[in-house]
């Protein structure tokens, strides 16, 4: 558990100091990309039994990410 917190933690500090370094347009790229991966992994998720608290947190954070790619393409459009 703690190697997945310091893993998480991280990859949010990365998020955060890359994300301000994103072209609109690149945003606009990620976000229809990520979408997409993220689709995928879902319905992968479908098939295997995991604890409702573990959808809950993926969709959560998939949420997040979506949300700061769009507001960063539209703050910059």
């Amino acid at each position: 558990m703690r190697r997945l917190a310091a893993r998480s933690l991280v990859m949010q500090k990365f998020i955060e100091l890359a994300l301000p370094k994103l072209t609109p347009a690149q945003c606009g790229e990620i976000h229809g990309a990520l979408r997409r991966v993220l689709e995928d992994v879902m319905s992968v998720m479908d098939d295997v039994t995991l604890p409702g608290a573990y959808h809950a947190a993926f969709l959560d954070k998939t949420n997040e990410m979506l949300r700061a790619l769009e507001k960063r393409q539209a703050d910059e459009a």
